[in-house]
Parts: structure tokens; C-alpha cells; sequence
């Protein structure tokens, strides 16, 4: 059959546990219970970085003077909550111009060596603590005025469904991944062990996309073993 549906997702995945054989059509209970578990999978889905297949760019007003912001659904960025911030840049707005400045992602044990934070300048750095359900983002320096903008980069999760019409529409290969992962998902709740194809086939799909979600790799050199004297020129053989 087609796969269009979210309901469709979860006749396929209770059809790989037997539950549906030998009746017509899927009682409400079972329904209902893979539908739970279907939201419990994409949602522990969410986390794997590698399998979420796209960035989200989102776009928060800075206050000048203030250099912290709560960040989820009723927080200062009232968004999604990111399970992780992959990079930042601030945009400084000049007359019709845009000026974009690049901002590192920094861990807490960076965060916590900058001595003063209360120092107003270009943000440059940002440090993501991910409390919940809001989590919060520190800037330093802090924004000079309101004329800056935070732009996030995150990663999308795979979806979010309330009902089991809801459409599906996601890339190539995500259809047979939530199929065979949900049928091994749900399977203990109806007694059965999931046959060890579909395990298998639950476990190459989720690597499949996994492989094409990798970002490609960048070369990059320590700046205190990198050369001061220029760039290689490969005709001379010299700098």
C-alpha cells in the first residue's frame, strides 16, 4: 500500500508483528497505542543529530545591554527548544546594510573563564546552558544596542504529528526507517519478539540515513602549528 499517512506508518509497523492478520481493521486501543509510540520514537529521535536531515535558521531581536535570553516555547525566543545550537552569527543592521559576525558556540568551562561578562561590543561568543523546558543563551560581550539580530542554526526534529491523518511527508528513506524501528518499538507491548529481518532492516535503515545526514568533513589546523608566512604557492614552491 502507499505509505501517505502517519496511519499508514503504523498499520505497516503493527502489520510487522502480526497484530493485525487476522482482523479487518486495527482496534482503537492499538491504534492509539502505536500512535504513543510512535511520538516516544521520533521524539528520542530528535536527539540523534544524525538523523535529523535538515537545519532550521531562526531569528531572535537582541536588547542592547542584556546578555542573556531564555530560548522554548513561552521564552524570550519563543521557539522550539534545540536539543543543541550547531552555530550562531549576529547581523548588525547599518543604514540598508547587513553586516554578519560570526559567533562560537562555547562550552560552560569556557564560559565560566571569562572574567567580566557585563561588557557591551559585537557578541562573538555564546554559550548555550540547556536547561528545561527553557533553556537559556549567554552573549559576550553583550549586544551594544537593539540594532543586532542573533541568527541560530539547529537541527530540525523529524516531525510532529497529532493525528493519525496527518500527512507524511518526509526525504527518502525515513518512511522504512519509522516503520521497521516502530514495529521493534512496540513490539514487547503486544508479547511478541520482532522477527530478526525486521530488526535488521530497522537497524540499515536508521544507518542509511545516518550516512547521508553526515555533514562533510572540513579540514581545519591548530592556529599555534599553522604557518605565519602566507600560502603555499605550488608553481614557485615557495610562499
Amino acid at each position: 500500500m502507499a505509505i501517505t499517512t502517519v496511519g499508514d506508518i503504523i498499520t505497516s509497523a503493527l502489520s510487522k508483528v502480526l497484530v493485525n492478520n487476522a482482523q479487518d481493521t486495527l482496534s482503537a486501543a492499538d491504534t492509539q497505542l502505536a500512535f504513543d509510540a510512535l511520538g516516544v520514537l521520533i521524539d528520542a529521535l530528535g536527539i540523534e543529530r544524525l538523523a535529523c536531515y535538515a537545519l532550521t535558521t531562526t531569528a531572535h531581536p537582541l536588547t542592547g545591554g542584556t546578555g542573556s535570553y531564555t530560548i522554548g516555547t513561552g521564552g524570550a525566543f519563543n521557539v522550539d527548544r534545540p536539543a543543541r545550537i550547531e552555530n550562531a552569527f549576529v547581523r548588525l543592521a547599518s543604514g540598508s546594510n547587513n553586516v554578519d559576525f560570526p559567533v562560537e558556540i562555547i562550552p560552560q568551562s569556557q564560559w565560566d573563564t571569562i572574567p567580566v561578562k557585563d561588557i557591551a561590543g559585537i557578541p562573538r561568543k555564546l554559550f548555550y546552558d540547556t536547561q528545561y523546558p527553557l533553556g537559556t543563551i549567554w552573549l559576550y560581550p553583550e549586544p551594544l544596542s537593539t540594532d543586532y539580530t542573533l541568527y541560530l542554526n539547529s537541527y530540525l526534529p523529524i516531525a510532529t504529528y497529532t493525528s493519525t491523518a496527518d500527512a507524511i511527508d518526509l526525504p527518502p528513506g525515513y518512511k522504512r526507517m519509522l516503520i521497521h524501528n516502530l514495529a521493534v518499538e512496540i513490539a514487547p507491548d503486544f508479547g511478541v519478539n520482532p522477527d530478526p529481518m525486521v530488526i535488521k532492516i530497522a537497524n540499515e535503515s536508521k544507518r542509511l540515513i545516518k550516512r547521508i545526514n553526515t555533514p562533510d568533513p572540513v579540514m581545519t589546523v591548530d592556529p599555534a602549528i599553522a604557518t605565519k608566512r602566507g600560502t603555499w604557492n605550488i608553481v614557485t614552491g615557495g610562499y
